[in-house]
């Protein structure tokens, strides 16, 4: 995973030890009673009472870490633009990343859900992120907390200086 953005990379970590412990959950339950509790790369604070067994991911490159990590079959919904790998094709499409289905992301029950902030805007200079983050938490983020359901965001590279163009 090293060759992949620092903040794909800490995703993936977030996805890792909450599949860690379904996995740890699952041979011990006796064990694992607390919930679990992480800070995403906003610095919002994110609890899951029970390891995720159901797992959205709202970004391709969050798929591809997901599968990467052995969590593929804790995937239940991925979006039109989630092609790798190919086990990835075959999970239940919930429309784009930043309009997804509320409604089919509901319907698949997650007790998880995986966003990347580079799917907020087209990363160019000049764009106003914390507008774009505000209407995306307005129409996803707090919908789907509102129906119970966590929601993790990275924030990707807001001020585009991964890219060199900008």
């Amino acid at each position: 995973m090293s060759a992949l953005h620092p903040h794909v990379r800490r995703l993936g970590l977030l996805a890792a030890a909450c599949c860690i412990a379904a996995t740890v959950s699952a041979a011990f339950p006796a064990q694992v009673r607390q919930p679990i509790t992480v800070t995403d790369d906003l610095g919002r604070t994110v609890t899951l009472n029970a390891p995720a067994r159901r797992i959205v991911s709202l970004a391709p490159s969050i798929t591809e870490c997901l599968f990467e990590i052995g969590a593929g079959d804790q995937v239940v919904g991925v979006t039109d633009y989630c092609t790798a790998p190919d086990a990835a094709r075959t999970k239940p499409r919930i429309g784009g990343m930043v309009n997804p289905s509320m409604e089919a992301i509901v319907n698949l029950q997650p007790d998880l859900v995986l966003i990347s902030g580079d799917m907020v805007a087209g990363q160019q200079a000049g764009l106003n992120y914390a507008a774009m983050w505000q209407g995306f938490h307005a129409a996803v983020t707090n919908p789907l907390n509102a129906a119970g359901i966590p929601v993790a965001p990275s924030p990707g590279n807001h001020d585009a200086s991964a890219y060199a163009g900008y």
